[in-house]
Order: C-alpha cells, then structure tokens, then sequence
C-alpha cells in the first residue's frame, strides 16, 4: 500500500494502526520519505490486483557480474529464480 500523508504531524501512526498494516518503511520507529520514482517504479510492477510481482529482469542461464561483496568483479551464472 502506497500513502501520501502531507502533513507534519504524526498522521502515520493512523495507518500504522489500521487493520492489514503490519509495518512502514522506515528506520527505527520513524516512517521515512520514498522517492515518488521509486513508487512509480514499484507501481508498474504490479498486477492488476496491486500486488508486486517479482523482480523478472534475469533468466535462469543469464551470466551476471557480482558488483558487490567478497565475489566482487566475478562472473556467475543464474541458477535458479
């Protein structure tokens, strides 16, 4: 669920409370701000329902480059999804 709250109060702690609502992004206890890009990012990979899909840029066979970690510039292969 995406929520737009324009308000410097605490109006998050309604949401948070609202039957369904298990958790907001943020740190600590704090909601924090979502770039409006990253929403309308996240938006187009969802269903007609508004669930997310999966992240489906890779196919099992794929060669990717690890950027990141122990393993960084090596070539690996996808496996599985």
């Amino acid at each position: 669920m995406f929520v737009a709250i324009n308000s410097p109060t605490n109006l998050w702690r309604v949401v948070i409370n609202t039957y369904g609502v298990s958790k907001l992004v943020g740190f600590n206890i704090i909601p924090q701000i979502v770039n409006s890009e990253l929403i309308s990012e996240l938006k187009k990979r969802c269903d007609n329902t508004g669930k997310l899909l999966p992240f489906n840029k890779f196919q099992i066979g794929d060669d990717v480059k690890i950027i990141d970690d122990p393993f960084t510039n090596y070539i690996a292969t996808v496996e599985t999804l």
